[in-house]
Order: structure tokens, then sequence, then C-alpha cells
């Protein structure tokens, strides 16, 4: 038998997902630093856990100054 076409919402996803990892596989160093500076502003004064408080803000703490490097040298690098 024949091999069924392919259906309009699995070619949509597909679309939408190359689109979006092209997007994150361009911006990731941006989109780290972002979300680590957020987390680093929000996490040591939430409510709840106080363990996953202090891992987050830990993280947050090594991730949003690395990210933010990887940025900028990734910035420069595309200037020279």
């Amino acid at each position: 038998p024949p091999p069924e076409p392919e259906s309009p919402a699995r070619i949509v996803a597909r679309n939408a997902w190359a689109m979006v990892a092209g997007f994150f596989g361009a911006h990731w160093r941006l989109l780290g630093a972002v979300v680590c500076t957020i987390v680093l502003m929000i996490a040591p004064f939430g409510e709840g856990n106080v363990g996953l408080r202090v891992f987050a803000t830990i993280l947050a703490v090594v991730g949003a100054p690395v990210f933010w490097l990887l940025f900028v040298q990734h910035r420069h690098a595309k200037d020279r």
C-alpha cells in the first residue's frame, strides 16, 4: 500500500519545533543569562522549601555570571 500523507498538524508541529530549536540554538547564552538573573532576584525571597531556595540561589549565583560571560564573549567574537 502507498504511504499515507503526513497530517497537516504534524507538518505544523515539525516546522514550529524547527523554529524554536533554531532560536534556542542561536540565543541559548542570552536566555540562560536572563533566566539565571531573574532566578537570582526571586529565589532567595520566595516561599516554600528552604533547601530548594538555597539550591536555586546557588545555581543562579554560579549560572548568571557564567552565561553573561559566554554571551559577551560570543557577541565580541561575532563583531571581529
